[in-house]
């Protein structure tokens, strides 16, 4: 069988060996007992003529006590020996048994990092994702049309959308004794919150449609003269604004927008989004420019 084929520890060579050198240096220190032991017999029995015996019994019972001695410390060394071995191999042991626990922990961190990423993949995959669609203006109406859609996989909602629009008028265009030291004449209006509550987005649904009256921001809309500068491409109008919603995973989520409106291409260009920190420089450094 098998079984009866493996070698214990106690019977290997190695074992079996440092037995065999443990014995001979036993009796290797019991023989050089005996011979000097025998020694002092001779040496008392032939050089010694008075009190022979006490001679010889005095240094027996010595070399006899040195014997002991020497098989002791002989004993207590390869006691020793083993001792260390055993240390050394326990030490050997905690090592491996060390970069055994480095080698879990590390798979560990590589498992909790893949679990993470599946996690966050489907989070990514799942989540919901709300931006613009589409935008148009109407200069006969003074009416801005934005639609809001959802390409995301879960339906959004707690929707609101702040909308704000800008113009930009050139120096070149301003009235006769503009200071043109001050850079394009920029008006913004206020910001017009659209609050949309429980209702849900969904994907691939009815998309949010907000008309927006500019006299609901200008009490007099754009006039015949913004207007014709815009359309002749003088004049910047950009609409900008966030979408916040939530949409299960996050409570929190924003896209915000800037759009550029173009005449020259009749489409809505990506804008900028800059910090308000930002947009101050990029006012003081370019106020206005051509398309």
């Amino acid at each position: 069988m098998p079984e009866n084929n493996k070698t214990e520890p106690h019977d290997s060579p190695k074992h079996n060996k440092d037995k065999k050198d443990s014995q001979r240096g036993l009796w290797i220190i019991i023989g050089v007992g005996i011979a000097v032991l025998l020694i002092v017999i001779i040496v008392g029995a032939v050089f010694v003529d008075s009190q022979k015996i006490r001679f010889i019994t005095e240094f027996s019972l010595t070399v006899a006590l040195a014997t002991l001695v020497g098989v002791q410390a002989y004993i207590y060394r390869k006691q020793w020996d083993a001792m260390e071995r055993q240390g050394k191999a326990m030490q050997d042991g905690l090592e491996r048994t060390d970069k055994v626990i480095d080698k879990m922990e590390a798979q560990s961190e590589i498992l909790r990092k893949q679990a993470k990423s599946m996690d966050e993949s489907v989070v990514f995959g799942l989540r919901a994702y709300v931006g613009i669609h589409s935008i148009g203006i109407n200069f006969l109406t003074n009416r801005l049309h934005i639609q809001v859609e959802n390409i995301g996989r879960v339906p959004a909602k707690d929707v609101r959308v702040d909308v704000q629009m800008e113009v930009a008028i050139p120096p070149k265009c301003m009235p006769e004794g503009y200071d043109l030291s001050l850079g394009a004449y920029v008006f913004t209006t206020k910001l017009i919150p659209f609050h949309y509550g429980e209702a849900k987005l969904f994907p691939g649904n009815l998309n949010i449609n907000i008309i927006i009256p500019i006299k609901r921001w200008l009490s007099e809309g754009l006039s015949d003269e913004q207007i014709h500068l815009i359309t002749q491409g003088d004049a910047r109008l950009i609409v900008r604004g966030n979408i916040n919603f939530c949409d299960g995973f996050n409570a929190d989520k924003n896209t915000p927008f800037a759009l550029r409106f173009s005449p020259q291409a009749d489409c809505w260009l990506p804008h900028p989004i800059l910090s308000p920190e930002k947009a101050r420089r990029a006012s003081e450094e370019q106020p206005y420019y051509e398309e």
